[in-house]
């Protein structure tokens, strides 16, 4: 169906992207320098400023790809605030798992010194 489509280009008969790599391998992605600063998304961004990465076969938000490979899977019902309040930041030191609520309350500043403690409202 692919070949009807696309005509008899063997090039054309590739598949699109290579979902299957790791997006941390990925380098040309993102600027990965000390565990401190931000690592920056330089590639897809969607219309609300975040990354978007294909991974095993879907897009993802870049943010979440590059944690679930470095740290481990999320938890259900969970999101990540970015404690640098950088959303392009791609960085696991930078972001914390949390509830929508509370990642909604925190805002969007810098708040490192959230790291490892409850936030209290």
């Amino acid at each position: 169906m692919r070949k009807r489509r696309r005509g008899g280009d063997p090039a054309a008969m590739l598949p699109r992207g290579n979902y299957s790599t790791p997006v941390v391998s990925r380098a040309h992605m993102f600027t990965q320098g000390d565990p401190d600063e931000c690592w920056e998304w330089q590639g897809y961004t969607n219309k609300r400023g975040y990354g978007v990465v294909g991974s095993k076969g879907s897009l993802v938000l870049a943010h979440r790809a590059v944690y679930q490979e470095l740290v481990g899977p999320i938890a259900p019902g969970l999101t990540l605030d970015h404690l640098c309040g950088n959303i392009t930041c791609v960085n696991p030191a930078h972001l914390d798992p949390c509830d929508r609520r509370e990642n909604m309350f925190r805002g969007g500043e810098p708040h490192f010194e959230l790291k490892g403690k409850a936030a209290h409202y």
